[in-house]
């Protein structure tokens, strides 16, 4: 056994023990997203909740559950890039290397931050600055959205790979562009 495939052992087991850690992670923020859930349903139907209530514990679970979808494509990306490609996967999950993850992950914050922002906005209590919160994240969301366009136009890519992102820094592009 030479130096070479002892690495890629030790490696691969690194991945692995990721992947479960990752994987048990997504389990578990699923089952808090579902318990959450019934909550809003008991809330809405047993506990004559107001509306706003109602909407606070809706927009609280949806974020749990785009939280556990983001740890979910974290672990399956792991996977394919560790252990082995997975077979059947829909184009926009197969994860090719790691600077795609991170793309992918980024896109899934900037959802989750919109997400967050929205039931701030909706619980409001008046008290809460919601202008410095909204321009925190706001100025968070544009940064990672630059990252996305400098480093999908900042290198050589096929239109197929970058589908939403302008191309040669035409903006009308995207509109022009068909989308499958």
């Amino acid at each position: 056994m030479n130096s070479s495939t002892v690495f890629k052992s030790i490696l691969k087991a690194v991945g692995i023990a990721s992947i479960i850690g990752i994987g048990l992670v997504s389990i578990s923020v699923f089952g808090y997203a579902s318990y959450e859930t019934f909550l809003v349903k008991k809330t809405a139907v047993r506990d004559y909740a107001t509306e706003g209530d109602v909407v606070k514990k809706s927009l609280h679970a949806v974020d749990l559950y785009l939280l556990g979808i983001a740890v979910f494509i974290i672990s399956v990306g792991l996977f394919e890039l560790f252990v082995s490609d997975i077979k059947g996967l829909p184009e926009w999950l197969v994860v090719k290397d790691l600077d795609q993850l991170k793309s992918m992950l980024v896109k899934i914050v900037i959802v989750v931050m919109s997400v967050s922002y929205t039931n701030k906005v909706v619980t409001w209590d008046e008290k809460t600055d919601l202008l410095g919160f909204g321009v925190g994240m706001g100025a968070v969301i544009l940064a990672l959205s630059y990252f996305l366009v400098v480093k999908y136009n900042g290198k050589e890519t096929s239109e197929e790979e970058t589908p939403y992102l302008p191309q040669n820094g035409n903006p009308r592009a995207v509109e022009q562009q068909e989308i499958v």
